[in-house]
């Protein structure tokens, strides 16, 4: 069965040279993305260009959002990732990974990018297009 492509964000530079050493910072791409219809999923990530320094991660990562009206202001995430991306300083641009997903997601997902920088600091960006290719396994 053909899948339906999601364009979560357009090719995008994410910055995180600005972390001091052994920090971390998580951006929210996007919330509350509609998958109830589906099944299964890809994440897919096209890295254009990047300078990610020894030791440096970020990760593009797919979560379960829990988001319900009765409390809109309280971020209800899953506990873990269900697809993640992993950019690293043995990444090459261009470049294009995928993480594949599957049942028990719920009707809603958030994707977010987490960059983290090691004991000493590094370059961390890359230009990045994520998109998800979502699926009914029938």
């Amino acid at each position: 069965m053909p899948g339906v492509v999601m364009e979560i964000s357009p090719k995008r530079t994410f910055n995180f040279d600005g972390l001091a050493a052994n920090q971390n910072a998580t951006i929210n791409i996007v919330d509350r993305v509609d998958v109830s219809q589906w099944t299964e999923g890809q994440l897919m990530v096209n890295v254009h260009s990047e300078d990610i320094g020894a030791s440096a991660t970020m990760l593009v990562e797919v979560y379960a959002d829990g988001y319900t009206d009765e409390d809109p202001s309280v971020e209800f995430t899953g506990a873990a990732a269900i697809a993640t991306v992993t950019l690293n300083s043995s990444t090459v641009a261009p470049s294009y990974s995928t993480a594949a997903f599957s049942a028990g997601f719920g009707p809603l997902v958030k994707v977010r990018v987490k960059g983290t920088m090691p004991g000493s600091v590094v370059s961390l960006d890359a230009a990045l297009t994520i998109r998800m290719c979502m699926k009914s396994g029938t």
